[in-house]
């Protein structure tokens, strides 16, 4: 992950950066973590998207996210799990 988006304290190996490949990743993942606190409705990722006031070509960006390689889903879900 390119260190430009990651505070210098944050170890690598540490987190749920680990689960992204790419910072971009990482920063779609922290969108729809906040949309999936915020929203009001259970519509998938259109409430994501009117959760958070995005644009509409944010919806096909987040379609993408969901279906990308570049999450580790497995490490993800382990992640998530230790962290709760």
């Amino acid at each position: 992950m390119s260190t430009l988006f990651r505070p210098r304290f944050l170890n690598r190996s540490q987190g749920l950066w680990r689960a992204c490949s790419r910072a971009a990743t990482f920063l779609w993942l922290v969108v729809v973590l906040a949309g999936l606190c915020l929203r009001p409705d259970l519509a998938g990722v259109t409430s994501l998207v009117r959760a958070l006031g995005l644009s509409e070509a944010s919806y096909y960006c987040l379609l993408h996210f969901f279906h990308s390689p570049a999450l580790n889903l497995e490490l993800l879900t382990r992640l998530w799990q230790q962290t709760l």
